[in-house]
């Protein structure tokens, strides 16, 4: 069976086909009358008499429609908690008005005790937490009636203490989370394969568009970026940069000594800590792991070198903070492969590129996306861990692949995937998971390039992406904002 999806997924999936010009309306009307099949398949309503309670928001609209439908075979009664409050519910109520009866909440509870069929049509995806009143009175008092009960999409309450009960939930798309233990059936009503596949818009909006007014500095999470070496000293800063921009609090840089100077100069918003010497070595585990303890988040390898005491430092530094949350790039890659086993002890991304993913899996990657696709979900489940292959169309897999198609050839630029490894630590100490913060960062970081591109052309640098970072997600959350209210 596959696994069900959470209430957030399902929302960004609608804006998603919103995006690629589906309409409200016409997936309302697609669910409405699906339901309406469900039940002439599995029922006699020949004369029966069906109460739909319905709610102010789409989940109502669909019981809306629903009527409409029913009406041709039933006796219905429409009980409307709330008016309607969106423009495809209220259209959809117009179309029933004068045509059933229609009444209030509590009108609508002395019909459903004599009913043959009680339609839960109150609340949807977008509603989290314990029922208020009247919902809960409401609910409490439905759940008393003998009438056969259905739910749209899913049961009002799910999840809270007072929810329901239905004898079979009607579902859209992909069964939804928390709907173990119900009997259900997923229709199809028109979302297209797209809006589920490749990363969109309404994947960054649901995670990102809203923060609690009464934060407080550190609630949107603390990162470690440890990287850099004699060699390398730009890579860390610009994924370290990337956790900050993409609205992290806290982010903290551990260097070696002789990048300490240069790192501590560039940007006062960072905390920036170092170690002896040149490069990571044993000496610097007790600092690593001090460092790590009070952040929520550990990105490793940009920079790093791959010397043998760097290796055995990072193995036991690994080990040590075993409890965090790692997203595991470049040198640390290399590193980490000769040992598949410690990514099953942690939970981390990678984030490889072709040739370091032939080094993780021994695999060669084909050339057409659907090989690709299956030889890096197999992987990605066979170590239990979230993989980020970057590519010109990035595949995210984890359970399932996700494909993201933002971006363009002027990310070639060398320190883009630094950026990217630091966005996705900075949406993992936003307590985003593992796989959802791989996928928006995929689709951040390309859809910020593809701003550059339209103001420089392919001349521009991983500075320059990092410093886009804010505008592209603003942006990205206007759309989606655009959209939904249009």
């Amino acid at each position: 069976m596959p696994a069900l999806i959470s209430f957030k997924e399902m929302t960004a999936i609608e804006i998603n086909a919103l995006s690629l010009g589906v309409k409200i309306i016409d997936l309302m009307e697609n669910a409405g009358r699906s339901v309406y099949e469900e039940m002439i398949k599995r029922f006699d309503l020949k004369d029966k008499e069906v109460v739909i309670f319905c709610g102010s928001g789409n989940n109502g609209g669909d019981g809306f429609v629903l009527a409409r439908y029913l009406n041709k075979v039933a006796k219905v009664t429409v009980a409307v908690v709330k008016e309607p409050k969106t423009r495809e519910a209220e259209e959809n109520f117009k179309k029933i008005a004068g045509k059933v009866d229609i009444v209030g909440f509590e009108k609508g509870i002395e019909v459903a005790k004599k009913a043959d069929f009680i339609v839960d049509a109150i609340l949807g995806i977008g509603i989290e937490g314990e029922l208020r009143e009247p919902i809960r009175s409401i609910v409490e008092e439905l759940n008393k009636t003998k009438a056969v009960k259905i739910s749209i999409d899913v049961p009002t309450g799910i999840g809270s203490r007072t929810f329901f009960k239905p004898d079979i939930v009607v579902t859209f798309h992909r069964a939804k989370e928390k709907l173990e233990g119900f009997k259900y059936v997923v229709k199809d009503i028109g979302i297209p394969r797209e809006a589920d596949e490749v990363v969109g818009i309404g994947d960054v909006y649901v995670h990102l568009a809203r923060r609690n007014e009464n934060a407080h500095k550190g609630m949107h999470g603390r990162v470690l970026v440890l990287g850099g070496s004699h060699l390398y000293y730009g890579a860390p800063i610009l994924a370290a940069e990337a956790a900050l921009n993409s609205g992290a609090d806290l982010v903290y840089l551990l260097v070696p000594e002789v990048n300490y100077d240069i790192t501590r100069n560039y940007l006062p918003d960072f905390i920036v800590r170092s170690y002896s010497g040149s490069y990571l070595s044993k000496k610097a585990v007790d600092a690593v792991v001090e460092v790590g303890s009070v952040c929520d988040v550990v990105a490793v390898g940009m920079g790093l070198g791959t010397r043998e005491e760097t290796r055995e430092a990072l193995f036991e530094i690994v080990e040590e903070l075993k409890d965090k949350i790692f997203v595991v790039d470049a040198d640390a890659i290399k590193i980490l492969s000769e040992d598949l086993d410690i990514f099953k002890k942690i939970k981390c991304v990678l984030t490889p590129h072709a040739g370091e993913f032939k080094i993780l899996s021994k695999e060669e990657l084909p050339d057409d996306l659907e090989g690709r696709k299956k030889i890096v979900l197999n992987f990605a489940k066979n170590i239990n861990s979230t993989i980020l292959l970057k590519s010109r169309i990035d595949i995210i897999a984890k359970n399932r692949v996700r494909l993201n198609r933002t971006g363009n050839a002027g990310m070639t630029v060398g320190g883009t995937g630094d950026v990217l490894s630091g966005l996705v630590a900075g949406f993992l100490a936003q307590r985003i998971d593992d796989f959802s913060s791989a996928c928006i960062a995929s689709f951040v970081n390309g859809y910020a390039g593809d701003l550059l591109f339209n103001e420089m052309g392919y001349c521009f640098k991983a500075s320059d992406l990092v410093k886009k970072i804010p505008y592209a997600i603003k942006s990205i959350i206007d759309k989606a904002k655009e959209l939904i209210n249009s």
